[in-house]
């Protein structure tokens, strides 16, 4: 008990040290950049100058993490060498065994031995064969700690047994009582004596989380929101019993980016992920890979190839269920099978949890139906409309319903916590936008959050109306749990405090060059940065239908430059499989080397952009003749958009008039050889047409321009396959396992 005491409080001395003497920021800093190099190496083996670089950094890293901690780790250390000579004495050795012989050496020249009374002394002193050494054997008599000492030298060297402490000798014991009061002591607040012990372990660690996301969901169409004209019981139910926030705001309208900074607490202009189709970095920190270290089974169920696993967030899943049809190919250019029904995906989830329900586990469930295109029969698959919406909607509800009944019969419900939410909204004509990802006003912003709290954990509002973000939930859930989130989190409890939300869209610029949007709201009040920005009350006016005086709101727009990076080109990310997104109705990608306007606002071109999205709809559901036309008047309005006349040649493709798509496609790359989504566009039509020597060569045109750009490699590693060239084939193969290690036949 005293060594583990005097361990824990040296360790609470040192975790005081290193708050105070330690450069924070430089020693995250430099632990993240040891991390990222570290990856690297695996990665990139095959390229010894990558590998010696990362090498290289790697240390320097570590040289900068050993400067922002050297002063606290010196002091600690010295502290700890004056400590271990007196706790070794008293710790370290275990009594000499009863009746036993042993031998005592002293370093001294003297004679006399001197004993505790329980020792006999049984031989004269014998001098050793080491000079200036002499010997004594001894026997203990009675059971106790035994004393001896020699003139001169007062620690002679005695054969004495390490003393065993439940298997441990005493440094493992002060060790682990040390890193129990350095945790201890992060947990104390500055004016506070709260102190949280670490290994701790509580019950709600225990409890089953299951999180669904229903992709596109306005919290406006819930009838526990205040709808109307249809019911939502089951969506409803969450909140009986739950809490219901009703202020949560998307931190980006677009499906994968707005998951990924759900799930992994971060902003999209901070991890990269601003567009459908980009990829998570690989070491990213998920909540799934926080709540597998804490000992919980992890699955993901997916209802659209948009979180496709090869996109990356599938890190900390032991099972991430995205049964699509990706694979792409001169038989299979596009993917066939790209999203599935609410009941499919609530069927896989429910068979995993009733396998898994006898361990703590975490579900993710992500439904896809209300996201155009609409299939139930009766509505319009391209036109949103409030009536294909609304049933589409009630549709979702039906299914969660027969998912509760299942947990509640299978007891999972009562001891669970179950979120529901939505990645974002839908216009649905709001501001002049139908669907979603082109503005950030409240219509797509604003998304539903309903929590079902478990049997017995107390103390939880039944309604939450302070403001906060998607990036705020898994903090959230982490806090319910008792669990310590990881630093990388950026957000924080929803039920901390107020705090501002910021929220983005750079489709308009990645798309066609026009200028991004980036907003901060804090209470009512919401900023939107534009070339004409925009300022509402939300408390007054919550459908922004008129903007106040932007002059007023100088100190939001100082807070949104604070918290985020201005935006301006198009900042560099990696992405994959633009042309499995096509299938979904998205347009192609990036504007890459295409002109940039950063003085255009989209709200002055949102007919363009609307006319546009019609075309793309149609052109998804077979009826791409009636899509040319619309192209053509909006490419004749705005002849250097190029990702728009990369469309009308896929329109012209499909109507069969190849060769007027290939001179449109020709006529970009003359104009801008570095627009990759043109050249993209040829090498699948000739890849479609077998005519793999053509298609190379448009690959390769890609590449030169973007050599980690995931399609072409893709598709290159099946043309070199058919051309003969294995080697190469082989090489881009190992491109893409290395840009998307979740690519299917990649080994993660």
């Amino acid at each position: 008990v005293a060594l583990l005491i005097i361990g824990a409080l040296w360790g609470i001395a040192a975790g005081f040290a290193f708050r105070r003497l330690t450069s924070h920021d430089r020693a995250r800093a430099a632990i993240d950049s040891m991390i990222a190099h570290a990856l690297e190496l695996p990665l990139f083996i095959d390229e010894p100058a990558v590998v010696f670089r990362a090498a290289g950094k790697l240390l320097a890293a570590n040289a900068r993490l050993i400067g922002a901690i050297w002063l606290p780790g010196a002091a600690m250390a010295a502290v700890f060498a004056l400590l271990y000579s007196p706790l070794d004495h008293m710790f370290g050795y275990a009594a000499l065994p009863l009746n036993e012989a042993a031998v005592v050496t002293a370093r001294s020249s003297g004679a006399e031995l001197r004993t505790s009374r329980d020792v006999t002394v049984e031989t004269p002193p014998v001098r050793a064969v080491k000079d200036g050494e002499v010997s004594w054997r001894v026997r203990p008599v009675v059971a106790g700690p035994q004393e001896f000492a020699v003139a001169g030298d007062p620690k002679p060297v005695i054969p004495w047994p390490e003393a065993r402490y439940f298997h441990l000798g005493w440094v493992e014991w002060f060790v682990i009582a040390s890193f129990a009061g350095a945790l201890a002591i992060r947990r104390v607040r500055i004016g506070g004596a709260v102190v949280a012990l670490a290994f701790c372990v509580t019950a709600q660690a225990q409890t089953p989380v299951i999180l669904i996301s229903v992709d596109t969901l306005r919290a406006d169409h819930l009838s526990c929101y205040g709808y109307k004209r249809i019911e939502t019981p089951h969506i409803d139910s969450l909140a009986r019993g739950g809490t219901l926030f009703s202020q949560i705001d998307s931190q980006i309208p677009l499906t994968l980016p707005s998951h990924t900074s759900l799930l992994t607490s971060t902003y999209p202009f901070a991890n990269h992920v601003e567009e459908n189709g980009s990829l998570v970095a690989p070491g990213t920190v998920t909540l799934a890979s926080v709540l597998k270290q804490h000992g919980y089974k992890t699955a993901a169920f997916i209802g659209s190839i948009a979180l496709d696993r090869r996109y990356g967030l599938d890190q900390g899943f032991d099972l991430y269920d995205s049964p699509f049809d990706s694979t792409a190919g001169p038989e299979n250019p596009y993917s066939s099978r790209v999203t599935r029904d609410a009941n499919l995906v609530f069927w896989a989830a429910r068979r995993w949890v009733d396998a898994n329900k006898e361990h703590p586990f975490f579900a993710f469930v992500h439904l896809y139906d209300l996201h155009l295109p609409y299939r139930l029969p009766g509505y319009s698959p391209v036109e949103p409309s409030f009536a294909g919406y609304d049933a589409e909607l009630q549709h979702v509800d039906g299914a969660l319903g027969r998912f509760i009944d299942a947990l509640s019969r299978d007891g999972v419900w009562r001891k669970a916590i179950v979120v529901l939410l939505a990645d974002h909204g839908e216009s649905l004509g709001e501001h002049g936008e139908s669907g979603h990802g082109y503005f950030i006003y409240e219509s797509t912003i604003h998304v539903p959050m309903l929590i079902h709290w478990p049997e017995g954990m107390p103390g939880r509002p039944a309604r939450m109306e302070e403001p906060g973000g998607l990036i705020d939930v898994a903090p959230t859930i982490l806090e319910a749990l008792k669990i310590r989130q990881p630093d990388s989190f950026r957000g924080k409890s929803l039920f901390g405090g107020a705090r501002p939300v910021l929220s983005e869209s750079d489709y308009a610029r990645d798309a066609f060059g026009w200028a991004a949007l980036r907003s901060i709201r804090a209470g009512g009040e919401k900023y939107i940065e534009a070339p004409r920005p925009e300022v509402y009350d939300l408390g007054r006016d919550p459908r922004e239908s008129k903007s106040g005086d932007a002059g007023t709101a100088g100190d939001l727009k100082k807070r949104l430059e604070q918290m985020a990076p201005a935006t301006g080109a198009r900042r560099e990310s990696v992405s994959a499989g633009q042309q499995a997104l096509r299938s979904l109705g998205y347009i192609a990608g990036p504007a890459g080397g295409g002109a940039l306007h950063s003085d255009i606002d989209p709200k002055d071109r949102i007919r363009e952009f609307e006319s546009y999205t019609r075309a793309v709809g149609l052109m998804y559901v077979g009826r791409a003749k009636e899509a040319v036309p619309i192209l053509r008047a909006i490419v004749a309005g705005d002849p250097k958009n190029y990702a728009i006349r990369v469309d009308l040649g896929h329109a012209l493709m499909d109507t069969g008039r190849a060769a007027e798509a290939l001179r449109e496609w020709d006529g970009i790359l003359a104009r801008d050889p570095g627009y990759t989504p043109a050249s993209q566009a040829e090498g699948f039509y000739w890849m479609e047409k077998l005519n793999f020597r053509r298609a190379e060569e448009s690959f390769d045109k890609t590449l030169r321009i973007e050599p980690l750009d995931y399609e072409a490699n893709f598709a290159l590693s099946i043309v070199d396959e058919k051309l003969g060239k294995g080697a190469e084939a082989a090489k881009h193969h190992s491109v893409v396992c290395r840009i998307s290690p979740s690519t299917p036949g990649c080994a993660r």
